[in-house]
């Protein structure tokens, strides 16, 4: 009898990251999660409950290197949700694009899609 073994078949390396995000659906409140891992194609965060699934999210997440000078970064992504359930919420990132940030406590969500598409 064969053993399974379970085979990663992802395109992008997955970074593990666990700072508290904000995200927003398309017209919907902006909410807290906490990141899981990201990559150059996707994200995989928990909220407090699951969203709808084919839709637009936005994304913020504080980064955790600093720009030169010491200027804080955090990173806008513009995504759709791929699956939501119990294990957390999978996001195909269509764009990002990193910004400079006096301070953390402000993480502005990006009001429209980004400009810098995701590397493939």
């Amino acid at each position: 009898m064969r053993a399974l073994v379970a085979v990663d078949r992802r395109r992008s390396h997955r970074f593990r990251l666990s700072p508290s995000i904000r995200y927003r659906q398309a017209l919907g409140p902006t909410r807290v999660g906490k990141l899981d891992n990201i990559s150059g194609t996707g994200l995989l965060f928990h909220s407090e409950s699951p969203l709808l699934e084919g839709r637009r999210i936005y994304v913020t997440v504080p980064w955790p290197y600093h720009h030169e000078g010491g200027c804080s970064l955090q990173l806008r992504i513009a995504g759709v949700v791929l699956r939501s359930n119990d294990s957390g919420t999978a996001v195909k990132i269509r764009s990002f694009e990193f910004h400079t940030v006096k301070s953390l406590s402000a993480l502005p969500l990006a009001a429209a899609p980004l400009r810098i598409q995701a590397a493939i």
